[in-house]
């Protein structure tokens, strides 16, 4: 019975001992797991929800990449002017409009003046693909006397402008998420501040983006037409007719310039006339007192 007694009581000092070792190391390392795990903003940890579950709606930011080096489709906006020689700047006109419609671009504004028709301009807007076959198709027919065009890439600013966009959006996500669990009237306020400053920020980013977008996808041709001007050929052996027509025409602007100076010379009287007869005045009497002076 003793002997029975003594093995029990071996047996429970011996189940303390394991007891106790082991739940130390047990509640250690409950302890410390929170210890050893990163933490992270809410803000950061919705931004990576949402992106991951989330696909990308077509048009949105979200749907283009935002890195660079990976853009198969450069951003680029075209522009391009024309000035062009024609006998019929109304035909040339409804020429251009029937190429514009065909390249499905639109006229954004025009301008004619003379009577008759002497000259034309206009301001189209063509999609990108289709900028040069346009431009030579406009010019068919004609007698360009100028013509230019450049290209500018926008690429840069139309992927910083999206990533902007995705990080603001993550933003606000987030403060909409604190904003449902606020408890005061304090933080209500403050939270609703920064979602007015995020959503303002949202727009603009959101705006320039649809510029570039629009800049990128219409090219801008600018057209400007004129009538050829015709002077009659002046015979080789004709020197003395030129030289006397050259004379003449020297002559009758000199009159011209004449003319012009009097006609102002006497409208300007009232203004100049009181200053220089005041001036005459003084030196008349500072000569006058002078003279009695030297008497």
């Amino acid at each position: 019975m003793r002997r029975r007694s003594r093995n029990l009581t071996s047996l429970l000092l011996l189940s303390l001992l394991v007891v106790g070792c082991s739940s130390p190391s047990g509640m250690g390392e409950t302890a410390s797991a929170p210890a050893s795990m990163p933490t992270r903003s809410a803000g950061a940890e919705m931004a990576d929800m949402k992106l991951a579950a989330e696909p990308a709606a077509p048009g949105s930011a979200q749907a283009y990449l935002v890195n660079e080096t990976q853009v198969a489709d450069r951003w680029l906006v075209r522009n391009g002017a024309l000035t062009l020689e024609v006998p019929d700047i109304p035909k040339a006109r409804q020429e251009a409009i029937r190429i514009l419609r065909a390249a499905g671009g639109y006229i954004e504004n025009e301008s004619m003046s003379g009577e008759p028709l002497r000259m034309g301009s206009m301001t189209a807007r063509v999609p990108v693909q289709k900028y040069e076959d346009t431009m030579e198709k406009l010019k068919a027919g004609t007698r360009v006397l100028a013509e230019s065009s450049n290209t500018d890439d926008v690429t840069t600013q139309a992927v910083d402008a999206q990533a902007r966009l995705i990080v603001l959006r993550a933003e606000e996500q987030s403060l909409l998420s604190l904003y449902s669990r606020a408890r005061n009237v304090d933080e209500i306020l403050k939270l609703r501040s920064q979602l007015s400053t995020i959503r303002q920020e949202i727009e603009s980013v959101d705006a320039q983006l649809k510029n570039l977008a629009r800049m990128s996808a219409l090219s801008t041709i600018t057209i400007n037409y004129q009538i050829p001007v015709n002077l009659p050929p002046a015979a080789p052996g004709d020197w003395a007719g030129r030289a006397f027509q050259e004379a003449y025409a020297g002559l009758v602007g000199f009159a011209r310039g004449l003319a012009d100076f009097g006609i102002r010379f006497l409208v300007f009287i009232p203004i100049w006339g009181p200053i220089v007869g005041g001036f005459w005045w003084l030196v008349r009497r500072a000569k006058r007192t002078a003279d009695v002076a030297a008497q």
